[in-house]
């Protein structure tokens, strides 16, 4: 039973979180947004801090409504109060992760090697989603931390595997890649908040509603 609702739980936070992803291309494509999200650079769209700041916001509510639903439908337990203080900071602390990963990797630019500036980012996005959720969760799970931070270039390998072999557009390169990203943060963060509170024999939200023991 825990096997199947973990499995139940997984796809709900996958398919959240790709959803976001495929949802914020569509938000940031729209012709009239573009200098809103976008700094234009003499070849390229340089994203703005609001564009990581709009995803971290999207990819947070994700993980939010997933969690409802997992819920809801009995396939987690609940933690506890919402608004306790930890999880109002844990929230703000999702919220800004990627924003200060951009401003940080942006300022490493301007002394470090690329690669380097970008690994630094990517490192402090990925310390500060996991800082989230072990104070979500009062869990600390290092090997799941080590799957947040090599999802975030496994997501850019693929789907630019994909985009070169299918030759696709630039826009199905950006819906696959922004879709895998989402779908491998979400997922992995799903796991992270499911684990610890995996259904079992105590009561549910949705059996507390139908007055079940």
């Amino acid at each position: 039973m825990k096997d199947k609702n973990l499995l139940k739980g997984e796809i709900t936070f996958l398919l959240s979180g790709a959803l976001v992803g495929i949802l914020f291309v569509w938000l940031v494509s729209v012709p009239t947004t573009v200098d809103f999200w976008f700094v234009r650079g003499n070849q390229f769209l340089i994203p703005r801090v609001k564009y990581w700041f709009g995803f971290g916001a999207l990819l947070t509510s994700g993980l939010a409504f997933s969690y409802c639903i997992c819920v809801l439908r009995g396939w987690l337990m609940v933690f506890g109060r919402w608004a306790e203080s930890r999880r109002i900071l844990a929230t703000l602390i999702l919220l800004i992760a990627f924003p200060s990963g951009a401003i940080t990797g942006s300022r490493f630019l301007e002394f470090l090697d690329p690669v380097l500036a970008y690994f630094l980012a990517c490192l402090l996005v990925v310390s500060l989603i996991s800082v989230a959720l072990w104070l979500f969760t009062f869990t600390w799970k290092t090997w799941l931390a080590i799957f947040l931070l090599l999802a975030i270039p496994v997501a850019y390998i693929l789907t630019i595997g994909l985009y070169k072999s299918l030759n696709l557009s630039n826009h199905a390169y950006d819906i696959l890649r922004m879709g895998a990203l989402g779908g491998l943060l979400s997922g992995i963060s799903g796991y992270w908040l499911a684990t610890p509170r995996i259904y079992s024999a105590e009561p549910s939200i949705a059996g507390r509603i139908r007055g079940q023991p």
